[in-house]
């Protein structure tokens, strides 16, 4: 008896497994976004210009949308 995985086998294993760790995956990707957004804020926190104020307001709002995902930075 052949007990060797076919590759229709070997793609719905690696599915599977994508399929698990997608969350964990998205939830890294929002802690990220949301502490380089904070970092750059920092970075731009002594200069005030329009367009850094602009950049400075645009992070913020993505921040708070992304804030009930993070907890603690990485």
């Amino acid at each position: 008896m052949n007990t060797e995985e076919t590759a229709y086998q070997r793609l719905q294993r690696v599915a599977a497994k994508a399929s698990r760790d997608a969350g964990l995956l998205a939830l890294q990707t929002v802690r990220a976004i949301h502490w380089e957004c904070a970092a750059l804020d920092e970075e731009l926190a002594g200069k005030d210009t329009a367009e850094t104020e602009a950049a400075r307001d645009v992070m913020r709002r993505i921040r708070v949308h992304l804030a009930k995902c993070v907890d603690q930075p990485q």
